[in-house]
């Protein structure tokens, strides 16, 4: 029975070190593998916690990858256990093939999945580390933000 158990472990430990270490740049995406460098572009928003705001975007048609993190605050290298102390805020990081999904189009799926009104975080998580931001990386995704924000609102 160990003996199984143990190899159960083993095989587990290698699909994970196989799917983030060695082969970091191929996401599988529902059965087909995409490079997810190539033709790429990246988006980041910010509405409460980064696990339900993950889930709502990474099944969307375009989107290779949705990565978890933290942004905006002013203490470096945030950590689960101080990313609040310091400053920073729960966000995703979405690569997409903007010839899958436009940016208006995330920007559309983010306004669905929070309530811009509430400044004090998202629905049941509470607190400054929970409130909604859109990151922009260059004009374009800023000039659309900003038009999008005033539909939404």
């Amino acid at each position: 029975m160990i003996k199984y158990l143990l190899l159960l472990l083993g095989l587990i430990a290698a699909i994970f070190l196989y799917r983030y270490y060695i082969s970091p740049i191929r996401t599988k995406k529902k059965g087909v593998y995409v490079n997810s460098k190539a033709n790429s572009k990246t988006a980041t928003f910010a509405g409460g916690c980064f696990w339900c705001m993950e889930h709502a975007l990474e099944e969307l048609k375009g989107v290779h990858e949705v990565v978890s993190g933290y942004m905006g605050g002013t203490g470096d290298n945030p950590t689960y256990q101080d990313y609040a102390q310091k400053g920073h805020i729960e966000v995703i990081q979405v690569t997409y093939d903007p010839e899958g999904i436009t940016y208006n189009e995330l920007l559309d799926e983010f306004w669905r999945n929070i309530n811009p009104t509430d400044p004090g975080g998202q629905f049941s998580d509470r607190g400054p580390q929970y409130r909604s931001a859109i990151f922009y990386h260059d004009e374009e995704q800023k000039s659309l933000a900003d038009t999008s924000k005033q539909v939404s609102i």
